[in-house]
């Protein structure tokens, strides 16, 4: 009976990939970083910096459903993330739930990586 159970999920499962809108991911290696605190939310904000402009009008055209920035400033609140979700907002792509992770750029590893002899 488990088998029968199991085959029938399958199927189930396989019926609603089958009909169900792709699930678009993209990664963009958005060159949004910048030399000191809340510069990015600065420039952001201004809506004069046309690299962030351009990346935001990219980023919209292809519209995928979940979208992971990388070299991008990150704050204790969020603040930069969220002025470039609205800014993605008003280009017409919505993601209202925002997840992001302290930088590990910079942070010493223990380990020597480059064979000087020195742990970085």
């Amino acid at each position: 009976m488990g088998s029968v159970a199991a085959f029938g999920l399958s199927l189930w499962l396989a019926s609603l990939s089958a009909s169900a809108n792709p699930l678009r991911i993209a990664t963009f290696a958005a060159p949004l970083s910048r030399d000191g605190p809340a510069l990015l939310l600065r420039d952001i904000l201004k809506g004069q910096d046309q690299s962030i402009i351009t990346i935001a009008r990219v980023v919209a055209s292809v519209d995928p459903d979940i979208l992971l920035l990388t070299d991008f400033d990150h704050d204790a609140g969020l603040a930069a993330l969220n002025a470039f979700a609205e800014l993605l907002a008003e280009q017409g792509s919505s993601y209202p739930v925002r997840f992001a992770l302290p930088t590990n750029v910079g942070l010493p590893t223990g380990h020597d990586m480059d064979g000087n002899g020195r742990l970085g």
